[in-house]
């Protein structure tokens, strides 16, 4: 008995513990069981119209709370726990359909991203695509652009606690979509065919974009169409922000241009871009300038590198008979902005590339400058044509050489060939009101080519000194005199002997101090004054004395197309 008893409580002791775990086992069983029924429960539910009807009020609601417009889409569909598809969706601002598409599909994975929305504040989103959506940008000349204005600001977002929310979009993408750009006074842009895939993360340090691709087809009138396929990326988790072109290609039917680079901190940009042309057409060019004369293809590259203080443009432009180098250095950020650089250009064919009516030639130039005011300019200008036609002048070579420095510029060029010689040397002080000085010395100039080609009555030869000096553009300001002197010349059958004239025009008065001409047998003087009339509508008035003796006026007759003879002599004054 004694041995009995010992034993019972650890008997009790383990039943107590097989009845307490097999309890636990069917408290565990039901309320699993009842879990997976409420699961199942909510699973069904979240399938029924009721709750599709309450999700979509929900998220009209929140989704209206952030829109500056009118949400609206006419359904949803699928699971809310993989994916939800919206229909019919639409933006609208001031009466404008702003955004459109006919299906949004969110592909979510809801369970696992709640559970990590709670242990780490991330939620992520496999997938986010718009099928054909439709875009209408909008540019207002006072509000800007309307996109920019979809999304509510908030009031409190200055001073709430920084959010520790990340938000991830694994792939964003946009296929056959249609954007459509207007902005003031300007054609509609369309841009067709938009082809959009990418990713999105949206930080507590800022926004993380990819697009990996990023084509469309831009369409407008009177432009040729552009075909766009890119990859850009922008962060501005990191300071300072950055925008990385891994590729951009631009083609039309028959130009070609790729850009690639970088631009770091956009509200104070440091670039280091490359546009490469690999050929730009010339038809298409004249399309967007019709007076341009281009006439031959270019290609070229354009580098653009270093901050807004201290920009660096270099860029090469070729075309089958002619090249353009620039190197330009700017500080656009100094008021007001500083410029340096040079232009040159190399073997330019001018018939060859444009096409300019009477005028051909090759032309080699270099043009080195500094800018920030007119009155601080400096530059310097070495330029050379060869075998140069215009309007019928045909010149062997030009040399042109000019020098702006602290607003004042000298400008010498030197001009031969069988149409004559001609050299030129100027002063022109850039001032208020402009000041000049100019001595041209022309040899042999063929004076049947200023009347045109064939004129037989002109032919000869004309040598002649000229100097003028003084200020001022307009008539009232004008305060200046001139000299001319005829060297022994031919013009047709009248050979001139020697002729002067000297003069000035001051406050809209002209001085003749001596007019003189010896040629064959006739002697012409003249003096006076001469008031010009500042308005066109009003006569001028004055007086002249003049003296004419002509033993032979036959040539002179003959050049002006006449045929006549004997002499002649006049003296009088001419006033009124």
């Amino acid at each position: 008995m004694a041995g009995a008893f010992q034993h019972r409580p650890v008997f009790l002791e383990v039943s107590m513990k097989r009845t307490i775990l097999r309890v636990s086992l069917w408290l565990l069983t039901g309320f699993g069981v009842l879990l997976l029924l409420v699961l199942i429960g909510v699973g069904v539910y979240t399938r029924t119209d009721h709750f599709r009807s309450l999700l979509r009020e929900q998220a009209l609601t929140a989704v209206r709370s952030t829109i500056d417009g009118e949400v609206a889409f006419e359904r949803i569909t699928g699971s809310v726990w993989k994916e939800l598809v919206f229909h019919n969706l639409s933006l609208r601002q001031n009466d404008v359909e702003v955004i459109a598409a006919p299906q949004v599909t969110v592909a979510i994975d809801l369970l696992p991203q709640v559970i990590a929305f709670l242990r780490t504040s991330e939620f992520r989103i496999a997938n986010l695509t718009l099928a054909s959506p439709t875009i209408r940008a909008i540019e207002d000349t006072e509000k800007g652009w309307n996109l920019a204005h979809l999304v509510r600001t908030s009031e409190s977002a200055e001073s709430s606690e920084p959010s520790t929310l990340s938000i991830f979009i694994d792939q964003i993408k946009a296929e056959g979509g249609t954007i459509f750009v207007q902005q003031p006074q300007s054609e509609e842009i369309r841009v067709s065919t938009l082809a959009l895939d990418g990713s999105l993360a949206v930080l507590p340090a800022g926004m993380q974009l990819e697009l990996a691709t990023l084509n469309f087809s831009l369409a407008r009138a009177g432009v040729p169409e552009v075909q766009w396929l890119s990859a850009l990326a922008y962060d501005d988790s990191v300071s300072p922000s950055v925008v990385k072109v891994d590729k951009l290609d631009l083609r039309t039917a028959g130009s070609h241009l790729l850009l690639a680079g970088t631009v770091h901190d956009l509200s104070a940009p440091t670039t280091a871009l490359t546009v490469e042309a690999e050929k730009i057409a010339a038809a298409e060019l004249r399309l967007l300038a019709p007076t341009l004369p281009l006439q031959q293809d270019l290609s070229g590259s354009v580098r653009v590198t270093g901050p807004l203080s201290a920009l660096q443009v270099a860029a090469t432009l070729n075309a089958p008979d002619g090249n353009v180098n620039a190197a330009v250095t700017a500080n656009v950020e100094q008021t007001p902005p500083r410029y340096q650089g040079t232009l040159a250009i190399q073997r330019f064919v001018v018939d060859k590339v444009l096409q300019i009516a009477g005028v051909s030639g090759e032309m080699n130039g270099k043009l080195s400058f500094e800018w920030t005011t007119l009155e601080a300019a400096r530059a310097n200008l070495e330029a050379h044509a060869a075998n140069l036609t215009a309007q019928g002048w045909h010149v062997d070579s030009v040399d042109l050489t000019g020098n702006l420095n602290a607003g004042q510029l000298a400008v010498t060029a030197a001009v031969t060939g069988k149409s004559g010689d001609a050299h030129l040397q100027s002063q022109v002080a850039l001032s208020t009101p402009p000041a000049y000085e100019a001595t041209v010395k022309v040899n042999n100039l063929d004076v049947a080519k200023v009347g045109g080609e064939g004129n037989a009555t002109l032919a000869g030869r004309l040598n002649l000194d000229a100097w003028a000096k003084g200020s001022g553009t307009s008539l009232e300001d004008i305060n200046s005199e001139a000299k001319l002197t005829l060297r022994p010349s031919q013009i047709g059958s009248i050979a001139i002997k020697q002729g002067r004239a000297a003069g000035s025009l001051r406050k809209g008065q002209l001085t003749l101090d001596e007019v003189m001409l010896l040629a064959n047998d006739t002697t012409l003087t003249a003096q006076g004054k001469i008031g010009m009339a500042a308005q066109s509508s009003a006569a001028p008035s004055g007086k002249l004395t003049y003296s004419l003796l002509s033993k032979n006026i036959t040539p002179w007759l003959a050049l002006a197309g006449q045929k006549g003879a004997g002499g002649i002599e006049l003296r009088g004054t001419a006033s009124g």
